[in-house]
Parts: structure tokens; sequence; C-alpha cells
């Protein structure tokens, strides 16, 4: 999640850190955690069907 916030170019702690600054930030860190697991999952089932069509010889 570090990294993505860095990519992005958004600091790990907020400037301005007030009670509803903060309750937004968390939910970006959760959305952002949960884009990540999303794409691990679709990473590893590209991989699959990768692995399974090249085992019955499909492109």
């Amino acid at each position: 999640v570090v990294e993505t916030l860095n990519e992005l170019g958004i600091s790990v702690k907020p400037t301005l850190p007030t009670a509803k600054v903060c309750g937004k930030f968390d939910q970006l860190l959760q959305g952002i955690a949960t884009l990540i697991d999303l794409k691990k999952q679709t990473d590893k089932v590209s991989g699959e069907v990768a692995l399974i069509k090249s085992q019955k010889g499909i492109e």
C-alpha cells in the first residue's frame, strides 16, 4: 500500500489530520489494499488459464 501511495505521489500520513481527513484517508488505504488483492487474484487466475491453455494446446 505504501508503495502505491508513493507511486501516486501521496504522503503516507495525511498533511492535515482532521477526523474527516483521517476517515477518508483510511477509506483510501482500504481501497488500495482491496485493489492490490484483486490484482493478485487476477494475476493468479490469468496464470492458471494460460497454463491450462498451454496444456491443452490452445492459444
